[in-house]
């Protein structure tokens, strides 16, 4: 039988085929360690100790939209509401008085006004306990003397008025008040001179217009210094803010070096405080034109086909030569005289206001007080008659110096002059009142300012005043 032959094996061919394999992965696993290794070295971030299943990461903590309970601190400082100069946005300016607190009493039968006005100062404005009112003590102050106000829909009184919301708008060309709170008006404290007239000889005058306004607290007192400081204020004259009695108005009035405050206690009538003023230190020696005017009179408003005029000149070229005193309106009662709400003169006239002698020499008799009280600008007026007295007093005391008074209000210049008006009006008194302008009321387009505390067509002066203040021209561009 044959026998069962096995396949021959080749031992060294089997031996050589497996070292042949163990060779080729021990170098792949070679060449991995090798290439782990490199990369390693590159990426610091590789972490070759971590497993194999990382965790998942921690998400960053979810952001409340909440509105958060703690308040960042500015890093900056709030712009100072009380320098327009500094914002743009204006003053906070307090709501203006709603026009039914106003008083609308008829003129009482022994006064030029009646007691529709005691609030302000003037005879046409009787201050409120005047005296007994601390001066502020903010700004300047003078020694006291031995005493003696719409909206978008005007209709909607509970809307703020539009003095409101608009600012004034201070000349840009001009240098802002210095922080030491100097200006260019002369100081009454000081014997220093402001710094655009220090190389000016001694006695040398400003040929600029002194205006000065005299306020007291009243109803509508703060929305029409509000409208003033708006459309009023330019670059071309001084003005000195008289604030009588305790009150914050001066805050809305921005520093510029050209206007002044000064707080004093409210003795002494408008008329009085203006002959305080214009006396300290000589002050009306050092300028040539003159214009006064209070807080009851809401105004400069100008016609569209007179708006290129500065108010100022309106009232002022009416002072010549031969004409010494300016005002808005002409009371025939008790005798011929122009209303003191404004007043414009030059140095003449206003030097005559000031003195005593000529002051008494001009007094006379009348329901209000006797020739031995002062008139103009010459007295401190301890009571209501006897301001109303001064007052009347005023155009006398001109007339008496050998010059002529005028008016804008129309009416009288149908006759050649005040007289001669009045003996053709004998029943013409105080024509600002409602219906008392011969059956009609005085536009503030024919007298430039109107008297506004007395409720007087008040649709058509809260329209004037919304459109005014809308209208982007002020004094600034009329005033140059």
């Amino acid at each position: 039988m044959n026998s069962l032959k096995m396949p021959r094996v080749d031992a060294s061919r089997s031996f050589n085929s497996t070292n042949l394999r163990l060779a080729i992965l021990t170098f792949i696993l070679f060449f991995a360690v090798i290439w782990t290794f490199s990369l390693s070295s590159s990426d610091p971030t590789l972490n070759l100790q971590s497993p194999v299943h990382d965790e998942p990461p921690t998400p960053p903590p979810a952001v409340s939209l909440a509105p958060s309970t703690e308040t960042e601190e500015p890093t900056s400082p709030p712009l100072d509401q009380d320098s327009p100069a500094d914002d743009d946005s204006g003053p906070n300016l307090p709501p203006p008085p709603e026009l039914s607190e106003l008083d609308d009493a008829p003129p009482g039968a022994d006064s030029e006004a009646g007691a529709e006005d005691q609030a302000a100062g003037t005879p046409d404005d009787l201050p409120a306990d005047a005296g007994s009112i601390p001066a502020a003590n903010t700004n300047e102050e003078l020694p006291s003397p031995d005493a003696g106000e719409s909206s978008d829909n005007p209709a909607d009184l509970t809307q703020p008025s539009p003095v409101d919301e608009l600012n004034p708008l201070p000349d840009p060309n001009l240098e802002q008040q210095k922080d030491d709170g100097s200006s260019n008006i002369p100081d009454l404290n000081s014997d220093a001179k402001p710094a655009d007239t220090a190389e000016q000889p001694a006695g040398e005058v400003h040929h600029r217009t002194l205006i000065l306004y005299a306020y007291s607290e009243s109803d509508s007192a703060r929305a029409n210094i509000q409208f003033f400081i708006t459309k009023g204020l330019h670059s071309t004259s001084d003005f000195i803010f008289i604030i009588n009695g305790n009150n914050s108005v001066a805050s809305l009035i921005p520093s510029l070096p050209n206007v002044r405050i000064i707080n004093r206690e409210n003795t002494c009538y408008d008329l009085g405080a203006f002959g305080e003023v214009l006396r300290q230190d000589d002050l009306y020696k050092q300028y040539t034109r003159f214009i006064t005017l209070n807080a009851s009179i809401r105004g400069p408003f100008l016609p569209m086909w007179s708006s290129k005029q500065c108010w100022k000149d309106i009232y002022l070229s009416r002072v010549t030569d031969e004409t010494k005193l300016v005002g808005m309106t002409l009371n025939c009662k008790p005798r011929p005289h122009i209303q003191s709400m404004i007043l414009a003169t030059d140095q003449i006239g206003i030097a005559a206001m000031l003195d005593p002698e000529q002051a008494l020499a001009a007094s006379v008799d009348d329901q209000f007080a006797n020739n031995t009280n002062l008139v103009a600008f010459a007295g401190c007026y301890a009571g209501y008659k006897e301001a109303v007295h001064a007052e009347i007093g005023t155009t006398g005391l001109i007339q008496a110096a050998g010059y002529k008074v005028d008016v804008l209000m129309t009416a009288m210049h149908s006759e050649s002059t005040p007289e001669e008006f009045c003996k053709a009006n004998p029943d013409s008194g105080d024509v600002l009142f409602n219906g008392a302008y011969f059956g009609s009321n005085v536009h503030p387009y024919e007298t430039v300012f109107i008297k506004a505390n007395r409720n007087v067509d008040t649709k058509l002066l809260d329209k004037m005043t919304e459109w005014h203040l809308k209208m982007a021209e002020t004094s600034f561009d009329t005033c140059v």
